[in-house]
């Protein structure tokens, strides 16, 4: 996984078996970015696809989600399920530790 926030790039080995927080960085090519646009004038976002999936999050006082996929990295199934899980635990960060 890839994160990038204000035009910097970490890339992390398989976060989700990982401690929260304690992933090891990586050179590997990221099978998701996270870009996390927050705190930049951006209020929305269409690039269009990726080398891999890209989730970006923009907005201040809101937040808003934009997955963008091609059909071949992610099925629609998929996408709608990670988006929607990514959704529920920002809406309940707790949620992210079980």
């Amino acid at each position: 996984m890839a994160v990038e926030r204000f035009g910097h790039s970490r890339r992390f080995a398989r976060p989700a078996l990982h401690p929260l927080g304690h992933a090891p960085e990586t050179d590997d090519a990221p099978t998701l970015i996270l870009r996390d646009l927050r705190g930049t004038a951006l209020t929305g976002l269409h690039l269009g696809a990726d080398d891999a999936p890209v989730l970006s999050l923009t907005g201040r006082s809101s937040l808003t989600l934009t997955l963008e996929a091609g059909r071949a990295q992610m099925t629609p199934a998929a996408a709608l399920d990670l988006i929607t899980g990514f959704a529920a635990r920002l809406e309940m960060p707790l949620r992210h530790l079980l």
